[in-house]
């Protein structure tokens, strides 16, 4: 698969696309690496929006090395947002994952985090829906 480009200002129209498809394990996940740092396998981010048990929700996928090392910082953040944050595993994954709340505006929130812009571009990868941009 090969991502699709989008910007962090498109995150409301997939997000709203995969809730309206409402197909458990279908997903759309975010890759991108802060503008700061060198584009290496080590700096890049990943997060994503998925549909479990009928409910969707963001998830921080404990498979990259960023976010791995970034685990902690990310938590402290999503909790002094004042989300409740769920630690899962899935297929042999850890991840983090937030079913509360304003889930875009969590999304936006970690993109500004690695000092991304509305603007900026991430790529994305989905599965079990069509996203129409």
């Amino acid at each position: 698969m090969t991502p699709r480009p989008v910007s962090v200002s498109q995150l409301s129209s997939v997000f709203a696309q995969l809730n309206a498809k409402h197909k458990d394990a279908s997903w759309a996940a975010f890759t991108f690496c802060p503008p700061d740092e060198q584009a290496t396998e080590q700096t890049s981010v990943n997060l994503q929006y998925s549909m479990e048990g009928g409910k969707i929700g963001f998830d921080w996928i404990l498979l990259a090395p960023r976010n791995i090392a970034d685990k902690e910082k990310i938590i402290a953040f999503m909790k002094d947002k004042h989300y409740l944050v769920l630690e899962r595993e899935g297929n042999g994954v850890k991840y983090l994952r937030v079913e509360d709340g304003d889930l875009v505006q969590l999304g936006t929130q970690i993109a500004e985090f690695y000092h991304l812009q509305a603007d900026s571009e991430m790529g994305m990868l989905m599965d079990g829906f069509e996203w129409k941009p």
